[in-house]
C-alpha cells in the first residue's frame, strides 16, 4: 500500500502480531480512535487535545487527522493548536479557509467514506 499524498510505500510493522485492516472491521484498532476519544472525555472530563501542525499544514487535508479534530470538538474537548510560527500561520491562513472535509486524502478510500459518513454537517 501506498500513501496516496507522498506517494511512499507503507512501511509494516515487523513484530509478530497479525495486522488488522479496516478489510477486518471487528478486529482493527484504526477504526476506533473516536470510540477511544469518547472513554477518554467521559474517564478524563478536563482531557485535552493538543494539535501538533506540521510545517506544511498537510495535518489538515488528511481524512483521520481532521475525523479526529472533529470528534474531538465535538465532545467539547479543549483543543489547542501549536504551530511553528504565526509567519507560517498566516502563510496557510487562507487555504484553511477553504478546506471542505469532503476533499481530504486517505490512502483507504473505505476509510474516508467511514469518516465522511460519520460527520453530519459537512459545511
Amino acid at each position: 500500500r501506498r500513501d496516496t499524498v507522498t506517494g511512499e510505500v507503507f512501511r509494516v510493522c515487523d513484530c509478530r502480531q497479525p495486522k488488522m485492516f479496516n478489510s477486518q472491521p471487528g478486529e482493527c484498532e484504526m477504526n476506533k480512535f473516536d470510540d477511544m476519544m469518547y472513554f477518554l472525555s467521559f474517564l478524563r472530563p478536563h482531557f485535552s487535545q493538543v494539535i501538533a501542525v506540521d510545517r506544511d499544514f498537510a495535518l489538515f487535508h488528511r481524512a483521520w487527522c481532521v475525523a479526529e479534530l472533529y470528534v474531538a470538538h465535538a465532545l467539547r474537548m479543549r483543543q489547542s493548536m501549536q504551530v511553528m510560527s504565526k509567519s507560517n500561520f498566516a502563510e496557510h491562513h487562507e487555504e484553511l479557509q477553504q478546506l471542505r472535509v469532503e476533499d481530504m486524502s486517505s490512502s483507504n478510500p473505505a476509510d474516508k467514506e467511514m469518516i465522511l459518513n460519520k460527520i453530519q454537517d459537512k459545511d
